[in-house]
């Protein structure tokens, strides 16, 4: 069987935990169960993302139902809890038995019973150790898209600021952004020559009412008057 045409992986949620000492240690460390299963489950994000598998993670459940809860916004990133009456070791068996297409299953446990009735039914079995080496694998995929990704952007963006604009390549949006540059350079240039008007007015204002310059007009009329008084009286000043 080829493990390359597998899309959907079965994990035996507990299982796995209990045998990755990191997830284990995580359960007993007194941080809960729901502590390990949300580590588990961000450890499988990476194969989910880098793989494109659907990955159901199993656990024993309670209730009278089978309950099914999607973690994130994925509808083939799920956990699957089992009725009371019913373990996850007994689910995945019914699962693979029921499987239309049971090669494209795989099923991810340290039960080597679950592991050989798997096989019965013609699905593929991994390790728990296989399975967190897978997520690593993943996890490094990822990263190296995401370093070489950005050094293809880097470069690119370096190229383009050697050009006339930085936004040379980005066609309507560099024409909306300078739009939006010419309206602020415009709003900026008539609220300066506003201001300077503004500042004008007020600085007549001031002048015109100010109290000396009216003091010095009143001064200016006194000194006529009393120009006028001196002439006319100017010889009867001279005898005295």
């Amino acid at each position: 069987m080829n493990m390359g045409q597998c899309k959907h992986l079965l994990v035996d949620g507990w299982n796995i935990i209990h045998a990755d000492s990191y997830l284990n240690r995580v359960f007993d460390a007194g941080r809960g169960m729901r502590a390990s299963q949300d580590m588990l489950a961000k450890k499988l994000s990476f194969v989910h993302d880098a793989n494109g598998m659907r990955i159901t993670i199993v656990y024993d459940g309670r209730g009278d139902k089978i309950s099914i809860e999607p973690i994130g916004n994925s509808l083939y990133f799920t956990e699957v809890y089992t009725p009371s009456f019913m373990t996850a070791d007994e689910l995945i068996e019914q699962l693979c038995a029921n499987s239309k297409h049971p090669e494209t299953l795989l099923v991810a446990s340290g039960d080597n019973m679950i592991r050989l009735t798997s096989g019965g039914f013609e699905v593929l079995s991994i390790s728990p150790k296989t399975l967190l080496d897978m997520a690593n694998a993943g996890a490094s995929s990822i990263s190296h898209y995401c370093h070489s990704n950005k050094a293809a952007n880097i470069l690119k963006w370096r190229r383009i600021k050697m050009q006339e604009s930085p936004f040379a390549e980005l066609d309507d949006l560099a024409e909306e952004l300078r739009a939006v540059e010419r309206a602020i350079e415009e709003k900026i240039r008539l609220s300066k020559k506003q201001k300077r008007k503004i500042e004008l007015f007020k600085g007549k204002n001031i002048i015109m009412s100010s109290p000396v310059k009216s003091k010095t007009r009143t001064t200016f009329k006194e000194l006529s008057a009393l120009g006028d008084a001196f002439f006319r009286s100017g010889g009867k000043s001279k005898k005295r």
